[in-house]
């Protein structure tokens, strides 16, 4: 029996092709990928990405990478609920996580944000066991590529 935390995972294009341009083609590209271009540092860094330090403050949780208590009170003038005061404040734009010339397919970009969204709510509720959350990706013409962003529900 299999079991898969990440259901929806699938191994880049660009990496596949990577993989099966090699001579033999590689079996498992991905892993060989990380092992050529990875260093201990990156992996550290990404898994902070993944699994994220939380703040609470005013009843809410937010992410502390976005926290200030000057934004939270500026958004809490304007906005009354805490559930949406979490919901503006915590939400990160796939597209920003990388300043890259290189071409990058739309998909990975979507993986990107589907394996934040799913690693969010593993950390929320590791942190968090007694209180609820949903974590959101959206995709938009509205928004500026994936969108990943989590509330008190």
């Amino acid at each position: 029996m299999v079991r898969d935390p990440l259901p929806t995972w699938s191994e880049p294009l660009n990496i596949s092709n990577w993989g099966n341009k090699c001579d033999p083609p590689i079996d498992r590209p991905w892993l060989a990928y990380l092992n050529y271009h990875a260093q201990p540092e990156m992996i550290m860094a990404i898994g902070r990405l993944l699994f994220p330090t939380f703040i609470e403050y005013g009843g809410g949780v937010f992410l502390e990478i976005n926290f200030s208590e000057s934004r939270f009170h500026d958004w809490e003038k304007k906005i009354k609920a805490i559930e949406k005061i979490e919901a503006v404040m915590n939400h990160v734009h796939v597209y920003d996580l990388f300043m890259t010339d290189n071409q990058i397919d739309e998909a990975s970009f979507e993986a990107v944000g589907d394996l934040l969204m799913h690693t969010w709510q593993s950390a929320l509720e590791k942190c968090y066991p007694n209180r609820s959350f949903k974590v959101s990706i959206s995709n938009t013409e509205q928004d500026y590529g994936p969108v990943v962003s989590f509330h008190s529900s």
